[in-house]
């Protein structure tokens, strides 16, 4: 290296270590959280969110008016009405409680026969439309409820 590249290099080492110190930088989301209380201040005045970050940015904070509205906490809006309490389990004597099993028992239950119902079948019910008759030279006939039943082919193939 030449002496006028190391004379360099140390003026700008030199220059570096002479910066300042400057304290921690804040996000645009913490700062928008600090200002959290005069962002509402100036809603409820009228002020909109848009009319907010152009006050901002004429005064030297760099935001745009959708990270003003990304960065301000949700607020959930109040219920007109009050939440209905959810309905208790109703207790039958003939459900039984499930609990989970320790591993032996787990284990035991698992290898043991169980006896399971017979499926009930329902009832056969006789179909109660009449028969559909189709008109001669008719392709389909149409339903009371707008939809057609179409004609069986009378082709043989």
């Amino acid at each position: 290296m030449s002496d006028e590249n190391q004379d360099s290099i140390q003026s700008l080492n030199k220059c570096l270590a002479e910066m300042p110190e400057t304290g921690p930088q804040l996000s645009k989301r913490k700062t928008v959280a600090l200002l959290a209380s005069a962002i509402q201040q100036a809603r409820d005045k009228g002020h909109t969110l848009k009319q907010i970050a152009q006050q901002l940015q004429k005064n030297g904070f760099d935001i745009s008016y959708a990270t003003l509205r990304n960065a301000l906490p949700r607020q959930k809006k109040a219920r007109s009405r009050p939440k209905k309490p959810r309905a208790a389990a109703k207790t039958d004597p003939q459900t039984p409680i499930v609990t989970s099993l320790s591993g032996a028992a787990a284990r035991e239950r698992a290898t043991t026969v169980r006896e399971v119902a017979p499926v009930k079948s329902p009832p056969a019910t006789p179909d109660p439309s009449p028969p559909v008759v189709f008109p001669p030279g008719a392709s389909c006939v149409f339903t009371a409820d707008g939809c057609f039943i179409p004609a069986p082919d009378s082709d043989d193939l």
